[in-house]
């Protein structure tokens, strides 16, 4: 499956509506002209994935009802089309031989011949189809880009989040600008791995906003800054050895580094690092809750301040 644009704006989307483990992210590919003999259908092509479609449950509420969901949302006519892009846990010779025409009248494409079970599907064909439009997932929101570093009043700050519905940040002065969103929005602190605080979530609960820290507990998001570390501890007059630095930079909480070297009551030295580390996020997770946040829009709406 393509899309045919000069420039690649397709971005993967989730098309499994399962466990996190099941998640499978699929793009179309792109390409910059037509091919020379193409069908045109003048109608959507659908894209879906069914999770365990042996299992009767599993067939329809992982596999059908999202698909009837998104069908409905974009008001699909009869004569649109399906793409079946991923399966999980695929068991041919127990896959249900359901009827899915209610869905649509349209055909519904598969990639391996086994996967014709009724008259409904279909192997892509020789020659390429054109479609009007396709919908792979629905994303009702826009992405913006705020940068503060180059300077912004406060009259321009607010004017810029006025209409900002969620936030995402690093923990930071960011979450202090959140304060010139409006009630029932959402604030997301990005926050390193051993570092969290509450400061700013009592703010925004106050005035009527949701408030929530992310972070990323796999090594694979940990980023050991060096000299940041080092400047840190030159400040509190600890010198490390090599070893020792690579540990206390390392994928575990140092404890007993921290007891070495911060033998007192205050143990705040490597929590000053880790405040200001450089930090990563799970982007697949990340999108995956901002898109639970969406879906909760209407009920948090509804709900007097």
């Amino acid at each position: 499956a393509f899309i045919v644009n000069r420039n690649d704006i397709a971005k993967p989307a989730n098309v499994m509506n399962s466990d996190e483990q099941s998640d499978a992210f699929w793009k179309p590919k792109v390409k910059y002209s037509y091919p020379w003999r193409v069908r045109y259908i003048n109608d959507t092509v659908f894209v879906y994935g069914l999770y365990a479609p042996f299992h009767f449950s599993h067939w329809m509420f992982n596999g059908l009802l999202p698909l009837y969901s998104i069908m409905r949302s974009y008001k699909a006519t009869r004569d649109a089309w399906l793409l079946r892009a991923h399966m999980v846990d695929h068991q041919r010779n127990r896959t249900i031989p359901e009827d899915i025409s209610f869905l649509t009248d349209g055909k519904d494409i598969v990639f391996d011949s086994d996967d014709i079970l009724t008259e409904m599907q279909v192997v892509p064909s020789s020659i390429p189809i054109c479609f009007a439009r396709a919908v792979v997932v629905k994303q009702d929101y826009t992405v913006k880009f705020l940068n503060f570093d180059v300077g912004c009043s406060l009259p321009a700050t607010a004017k810029l989040l006025e209409d900002v519905d969620i936030l995402i940040t690093p923990h930071g002065n960011g979450l202090g600008d959140a304060i010139f969103m409006a009630p029932k929005t959402t604030v997301i602190s990005i926050d390193t791995r051993f570092y969290s605080e509450t400061w700013f979530a009592f703010i925004h609960t106050a005035a009527g906003r949701r408030f929530y820290n992310f972070q990323c507990d796999s090594s694979e998001c940990q980023v050991a800054d060096f000299e940041m570390a080092k400047k840190q501890l030159q400040k509190d007059g600890i010198e490390m050895s090599y070893h020792e630095l690579m540990e206390y930079l390392g994928p575990e909480y140092p404890y007993r580094l921290i007891d070495k070297y911060y033998p007192g009551e205050d143990k705040w030295g490597y929590l000053r690092y880790a405040k200001d580390a450089i930090r990563r996020v799970n982007v697949e997770k990340l999108v995956k809750f901002v898109n639970e946040i969406v879906e909760e829009w209407p009920m948090v709406q509804s709900k007097p301040f």
